[in-house]
């Protein structure tokens, strides 16, 4: 059987006839012998034509619509299939549905797309087993191509090669070797052909690395067959490439060929590649050399038809024995899919293999895809490359330069040069794609496997999967994670170790990640030995208590030097312990009760992992000292002279703190700017930061002091009251008085009076003086025409308070 094969890169200028009546009919016929030698180009045209007799034939419509849609003119197609679509009231054309699904689909109207799918199954689901298949398949490709719409990779930019490379006819195939960039294109003339606007062929060009483009030297470009397809061994001494001939104006048959590259850098004589590669009755094409690692031999990719594939045109390989001697194609199954899969290309750098395939989850038509290589030669990971290297047209020929920064590919995408710009049909242009390499968050969280628990002290090494060589390694004793920056656009294996443990390895990859990406990943280590776990606590707030220091000592050999841990930050340790060895651990921090403890490891019960959670306590409430509290200006009792009250201090906190907003618009008023946003912030941080916090920690205080005091301990707790100077120094000494009257008050008052029996029994006794303004700083304002300064102002604030100033054991 002939191949039939797409050639993506095929432009063929039109089908002419002589006609002597410009006739709808004339046109029709002339339409349908184009149609007979698949010139889709010119049966578009001529129906085009056709259909200027009358605009509402729906025959014509569709036959113009499927043509268009085979010379890739989307937006005439799906012009036509509407228009079908609107005329056909009896069903005549159940396909149309489908096809108008599949052109809005290549012009990347996603929503548009699935829902002619959803409505081709929902009416003709089943007549047609391939398209209802296809259908549903789209469907999931639409809503994918939906979700990425917003996800475009933002370090690579894809530009047009221009119009020095580019042309209204196809270029493709470009490959870029030691500076050179080789490509085909199918502007030449195919001079065999004596008639008028004959079919084009294509040709061999290089820009060298000066930027002269012109016709690769030599003979390979000497035939009137279609030259194409340039691939390079690894060591440079031979180019493959493919020979095609036309079977009609669509479709072509190739073979594959090879020329050795002489010493002087000309082409040696052609070679047809031998063995099984060219098989008769098939099409064998595009072929790229790689490197299988355990045979220690290049590959040859290429794409053929031939049959024992997944379908369509699929892509095989064989192994290169010697130059002579080329293994039996294999299909290449574990890329392959009922679809067309082309233009493979093997990148040795990355171990990646990447190609172009209308088979998978897609933007629409052919998507180029990567797919990683393992150690075995199996292909794994299939990913599609995204946006901007894939759009909703097709996009092919996707080769890569051996550092990774920079591709070129081809594409019929909305910017390539139109052969007919009326019904924008066609054409392949080249594109640069440029990458950029940036750094990519990795973090390697470790873990006990037998337990779950976070594992510290691990090791975490990162090596290049392709060169072996070890790029970065930390060890993490506090925490568990391992944070690293790694270059994008690599493959790493990831080895995490750690002693009395099995190592965990992973491979992690930076391909395809975007610049806001983090990974992250979990390695899991087998235990071999007993391994102790402790976590620090503050025993009052059951609070993770960091800043311990903790010393491990080997009491069975007393020669071994003390294990002394410190975590600043975090409140877990681990440590190794030997078998059947007797430890003594100690913890400590300052202001806090050491704690000791034994541990046998001849236990039983002290295998695998030991868990000690430690929680200490503060021994000194003068921690918890000084409490300092603000009161609103004269208060309590305002205007008295008493030097006592009945007020707690809760009933002058609550309403001074609903002062605020009065407190920061008083003293920010006649200011403007910068300097009013400041004024009013600075009082907004002293009555959440010092009056409401220094209430809260009253409440903390009396607290600890009643838990005290239930266990035995006697305390004398000193108490002071302040004024800010706007009164008289007598007067502010009485009210300072009151204060601290208020405060004696609270203490009373708290927890339903949970304090008076101490208070009578005397284990506890209250000690105060009043400083009223003579503490007050010399700067502090007492005009009373500027009550901004000496009432609201947050420095006055800060002098109206009494204070908890310390607390001493009595017994």
């Amino acid at each position: 059987m002939n191949l039939r094969i797409k050639i993506i890169s095929l432009i063929l200028l039109g089908f002419c006839v002589s006609l002597t009546a410009q006739t709808k009919k004339a046109w029709l016929e002339a339409a349908e012998i184009a149609l007979e030698d698949k010139d889709f180009h010119s049966a578009t045209e001529f129906f085009k034509t056709a259909l200027e007799f009358d605009t509402a034939d729906i025959t014509v419509l569709a036959a113009s619509a499927d043509a268009a849609k085979n010379f890739n003119a989307y937006t005439f197609a799906s012009d036509k299939y509407e228009r079908v679509l609107e005329l056909d009231t009896e069903n005549e054309y159940p396909k149309t549905q489908f096809y108008l699904a599949e052109m809005y689909q290549k012009l990347g109207r996603y929503e548009e797309a699935k829902t002619q799918y959803e409505l081709y199954l929902s009416e003709y689901n089943g007549e047609d087993e391939y398209l209802s298949l296809r259908a549903g398949k789209e469907i999931e490709a639409c809503t994918w191509a939906i979700e990425q719409q917003d996800q475009e990779y933002d370090y690579i930019t894809v530009e047009n090669a221009g119009s020095e490379i580019n042309t209204p006819y196809s270029e493709f195939g470009a490959y870029k070797v030691d500076g050179d960039l080789y490509y085909s294109s199918l502007r030449f003339e195919n001079q065999k052909e004596d008639v008028y606007d004959p079919k084009k062929i294509s040709k061999l060009l290089k820009v060298n690395s000066e930027g002269v483009n012109d016709l690769l030297e030599g003979e390979i470009n000497g035939s009137n067959s279609l030259v194409g397809h340039t691939a390079f061994n690894m060591n440079k001494t031979r180019v493959y490439y493919t020979l095609c001939d036309y079977i009609n104006t669509y479709d072509i048959t190739c073979d594959i060929f090879y020329r050795p590259l002489l010493d002087d850098g000309q082409l040696g004589n052609a070679v047809r590649v031998p063995g099984n590669i060219n098989q008769e009755g098939s099409t064998s094409t595009q072929p790229a050399l790689g490197y299988d690692s355990q045979l220690g031999r290049e590959v040859l990719y290429f794409v053929s038809d031939r049959e024992g594939g997944e379908g369509k045109l699929d892509i095989w390989y064989s192994v290169i024995q010697s130059d002579t001697d080329f293994g039996e194609p294999r299909n290449l199954s574990s890329v392959n899919t009922g679809e067309n899969e082309l233009s493979p290309f093997w990148h040795a750098d990355s171990r990646t293999f990447f190609f172009s395939s209308e088979g998978y989850l897609g933007f629409g038509g052919f998507d180029v895809y990567s797919a990683d290589s393992m150690e075995d030669g199996s292909l794994v990971n299939i990913t599609n490359l995204g946006s901007p290297v894939n759009t909703s047209y097709n996009d092919l020929y996707y080769t890569l330069n051996d550092e990774g920064s920079e591709a070129f590919m081809s594409s019929n995408r909305i910017g390539s040069q139109y052969l007919e710009d009326q019904v924008e049909a066609c054409c392949y242009d080249i594109y640069r794609v440029d990458i950029e390499e940036f750094e990519v968050p990795f973090n390697a969280l470790t873990f006990n496997k037998t337990t779950g628990d976070s594992l510290l002290m691990v090791t975490v090494r990162v090596i290049d999967a392709v060169t072996g060589e070890e790029i970065a390694s930390l060890t993490n004793p506090d925490e568990n994670d391992h944070i690293f920056m790694l270059p994008s656009q690599k493959d790493y294996i990831v080895i995490a170790e750690r002693n009395g443990f099995s190592s965990d390895t992973i491979n992690v990859s930076t391909k395809n990640v975007r610049k806001d990406e983090e990974i992250i990943k979990k390695l899991y280590l087998d235990q071999e030995i007993t391994i102790l776990d402790i976590t620090t606590f503050d025993s009052e707030t059951n609070a993770d208590l960091s800043g311990v220091t903790i010393i491990l000592e080997n009491l069975d050999d007393p020669s071994k030097i003390d294990v002394i841990r410190f975590n600043e930050l975090g409140n877990d340790f681990q440590f190794e312990l030997d078998p059947c060895t007797k430890y003594r651990v100690t913890a400590f921090k300052d202001g806090f009760e050491s704690q000791t403890f034994l541990i046998d490891t001849c236990d039983p019960s002290s295998q695998g992992t030991i868990k000690k959670e430690l929680f200490m306590g503060k021994p000194n409430l003068n921690i918890y000292l000084p409490v300092t509290l603000y009161f609103d200006n004269d208060y309590p009792d305002p205007r008295s002279r008493n030097m006592y009250t009945l007020s707690n201090y809760s009933e002058t906190y609550y309403p001074y703190f609903a002062k605020k907003e009065e407190f920061k618009q008083k003293y920010s008023e006649g200011m403007s700017g910068d300097l009013k946003y400041s004024a009013a912030q600075n009082v907004d941080f002293f009555f959440e930061d010092d009056v409401k916090g220094e209430f809260n920690k009253m409440q903390i205080f009396f607290d600890k002091l009643l838990e005290r005091l239930r266990n035995g301990d006697s305390f004398e707790v000193a108490i002071r009251g302040f004024a800010s100077p706007k009164s008289t120094n007598k007067y502010n000494l009485a009210l300072g008085q009151r204060r601290v009257y208020s405060l004696r008050n609270e203490l009373r008052d708290f927890a339903s009076g949970a304090f008076e029996q101490y208070l009578n029994t005397g284990q506890l006794i209250l000690s105060d003086v009043s400083y009223g303004e003579e503490l007050a700083p010399s700067g502090i304002s007492d005009s009373n025409s500027n009550v901004t300064k000496s009432i609201y102002s947050v420095e006055a604030s800060k002098e109206r308070k009494a204070q908890i100033v310390s607390v001493r054991k009595l017994n």
